[in-house]
């Protein structure tokens, strides 16, 4: 279990720095044309935080439960799909989130 955390913490403190290099609008704050379907956060959109801390707990959890490898990454391939199809993420930002993982 503190692996998955520890995974997890280092995820979101990786994303962090990159978000403060980057400091990529988001698309719908970019792009009128864009409507999100959440509330738009403000902080920066590159890379996607929640790919990143999902992928970090898929590959974590995966490693110590190799049966549940391919659903867990399948979960968190769902993850990064919704936050580009809820418009608060580019593709990129949700691929170089779970890049930071791999």
């Amino acid at each position: 279990m503190f692996s998955g955390l520890l995974a997890v913490g280092v995820a979101a403190g990786l994303t962090s720095v990159f978000k403060e290099t980057f400091d990529r609008v988001r698309p719908a704050l970019a792009d009128p044309g864009i409507v999100a379907l959440v509330p738009t956060p403000e902080s920066a959109s590159f890379p996607s935080g929640h790919a990143s801390t999902a992928f970090a707990a898929a590959i974590t959890a995966g490693a110590f439960y190799p049966r549940l490898r391919w659903p867990v990454l399948g979960l968190a391939v769902l993850v990064g799909l919704s936050r580009i199809y809820l418009g608060v993420h580019y593709v990129l930002d949700v691929l170089a989130g779970a890049a930071l993982e791999i």
